[in-house]
């Protein structure tokens, strides 16, 4: 008791006070939840807590797995690179929305290249990223976080998804990937800024492993670091439904883009399949006690049936 005091009172007193705010703020979180209204109809999408448990993809258990290359050759250096690479994720039952679907864009890229990784968990593992986001990865000395930097290492190892594309082809690679970052950040607004998520499944999932009152202490300062990275994108002061348009417009040029075939581009996977199978996946078979998500998703089956080909081919 006498440690727990000492470490209370040198909690500057800025936290202190954000701290008591978000007590009181909690307290009265269930009589605001209801205030946003979606704009299109959402009655006949609802996902089975029975589905998701059967669907979701595990990315708790430390193991090998390899994932089948979607080329038809491969090049000399791939054939050359043995070294290992861990993937470090936190522990399953601290994953939230958006870390979930980073995990699996970037196993699922990895899977693409046709290497092998290993994934280890810690619960201290944003803390070690250099970007203070997971999963990152982990290759002899070399420890890199973030999709993009990691597609740019492996790119540096000569393993290259898109190198077949065409100069135009690349561009429109680039664009796709820039407009696939807003899938993230919906993500991201919907776990630290709708109420009634932060309260029954963000904080709770943050905090799972500190004790009181390091629980609360380390989810305002992630939720600082949220909120300051929507604000980067001008995204800080969006309301609920500025959000779901973005997300349903942006589900709707990337059903545009596949019309109708099973990848972005006829050579085969590239890093914008991962990177929208891994947020798509993780919308569809993460569970919410709101599914508005869900709900805009399973408004573009052609979306869907990309997901389904991707968890099957690769998963």
């Amino acid at each position: 008791m006498q440690m727990l005091a000492k470490n209370e009172h040198n909690v500057e007193p800025e936290l202190k006070s954000n701290l008591l705010k978000e007590n009181l703020e909690v307290q009265r979180l269930d009589s605001d939840t209801n205030t946003n209204k979606l704009k299109r109809d959402d009655g006949k999408t609802e996902i089975s807590t029975k589905e998701i448990s059967t669907e979701r993809i595990s990315t708790s258990t430390s193991l090998i797995v390899h994932g089948p290359s979607n080329r038809s050759s491969s090049t000399s250096s791939e054939l050359e690179w043995v070294d290992k690479i861990t993937v470090i994720n936190k522990m399953d039952k601290q994953m939230i929305l958006y870390e979930y679907a980073n995990s699996l864009a970037i196993q699922a890229f990895l899977k693409m290249c046709n290497l092998g990784y290993e994934i280890e968990e810690r619960e201290n593992a944003a803390d070690m990223s250099p970007t203070r986001t997971i999963p990152f990865i982990k290759v002899e000395k070399c420890i890199v976080g973030e999709l993009e930097h990691i597609i740019h290492f492996i790119k540096n190892k000569n393993i290259n998804l898109s190198d077949k594309l065409s100069h135009g082809q690349k561009i429109d690679l680039n664009s796709y990937m820039a407009l696939a970052n807003n899938l993230k950040l919906v993500e991201i607004y919907v776990c630290w800024r709708d109420k009634k998520i932060y309260k029954e499944v963000t904080r709770l999932k943050n905090g799972s492993v500190y004790p009181w009152p390091l629980n609360w202490i380390h989810t305002l300062m992630r939720r600082n670091e949220a909120n300051k990275y929507l604000k980067s994108f001008e995204w800080n002061d969006k309301s609920l439904s500025e959000v779901l348009y973005e997300f349903e417009r942006t589900c709707d040029a990337l059903n545009r883009r596949l019309d109708g075939k099973t990848r972005f581009f006829e050579i085969g996977d590239t890093e914008l399949d991962a990177c929208v199978f891994g947020h798509l996946y993780a919308v569809l078979y993460t569970p919410f006690p709101k599914n508005y998500l869900v709900n805009y998703v399973k408004g573009f089956p052609k979306l869907i049936k990309f997901v389904k080909r991707v968890k099957k081919e690769y998963f």
